[in-house]
């Protein structure tokens, strides 16, 4: 049931994207019992053709909206189109009128989102990488403004536009939210989140304060992510994650730092 709820969310019921979405399980031997993981598999040559052919008419306001909404990943208002492509009122109707008369996206009460998770994977793997992380970052700074409790989604925008340390920032704070609310695996997974993207980010700094900087939001990182570890009874872990906290302090020659991680490691 799980399996044929998450296939209808993907193709929006349309047959031949149903059809084609489970030929590729089966070829790939991936229906189970189990709920495989939709969100990574490859869209058929068959369905991107198609998909292709009806983007190919859309007029330049229609196929913007659709790579803006596409990189956006949430439904939309008509407002927030508006701020993140600055036309015209009118030619953003267009485009949506357009757009919704193609089944291309959906429209209730005034919030748009796409018919087909398909359409839009096909619409965003079709983005060059620069144009891409360019939407990401557009998106990421409007949301900023008015959304800024939606810590998860701005991370994993600000991440995907490069802008590496506000996504840091973002998936430590998401972190701190979820520890709160005791989801201890989201935690672990926001705070592993923002360590990685602050060590992809280190060997490419030069300037003596981002270094720092970015040494510091990692200890921060570390720390939080040993409590969640503590507090689901994983000691190995916790103190892997406290090694290398000291070692990053060593780094920075913070001597408080370096004693609170022997404190701990004491306790």
């Amino acid at each position: 049931q799980a399996l044929a709820t998450r296939l209808h969310q993907i193709s929006g019921g349309n047959p031949f994207f149903l059809f084609e979405t489970l030929q590729i399980l089966i070829e790939n031997h991936s229906i189970s019992s189990k709920l495989v993981d939709l969100d990574d598999f490859l869209i058929s040559k068959t369905v991107q053709e198609a998909i292709h052919q009806r983007l190919a008419s859309l007029n330049p306001t229609a196929r913007k909206i659709l790579e803006i909404t596409a990189v956006l990943n949430k439904s939309f208002s008509l407002d927030l189109v508006q701020m993140l492509t600055e036309d015209s009122e009118l030619e953003i109707l267009e485009g949506l009128e357009a757009l919704t008369t193609r089944h291309l996206l959906a429209e209730c009460d005034g919030k748009y989102q796409f018919h087909h998770e398909l359409v839009q994977t096909a619409v965003y793997n079709e983005l060059g990488y620069d144009r891409r992380r360019f939407l990401h970052r557009r998106c990421g700074a409007i949301l900023e403004k008015l959304h800024p409790g939606e810590t998860a989604l701005l991370a994993w925008h600000f991440e995907q536009g490069g802008e590496i340390g506000k996504a840091a920032g973002y998936a430590l704070q998401a972190g701190v939210n979820s520890s709160r609310v005791f989801a201890y695996s989201e935690a672990l997974e926001f705070f592993s989140r923002a360590l990685n993207v602050l060590k992809k980010k280190a060997p490419t700094l030069t300037v003596p304060e981002e270094i720092t900087a970015n040494y510091r939001a990692q200890l921060l990182a570390f720390s939080q992510r040993g409590s969640v570890f503590r507090s689901l009874g994983d000691m190995r872990s916790y103190q892997n994650d406290f090694e290398e906290e000291a070692h990053i302090a060593g780094l920075l020659g913070d001597k408080a730092a370096i004693a609170k991680v022997h404190l701990r490691k004491a306790n």
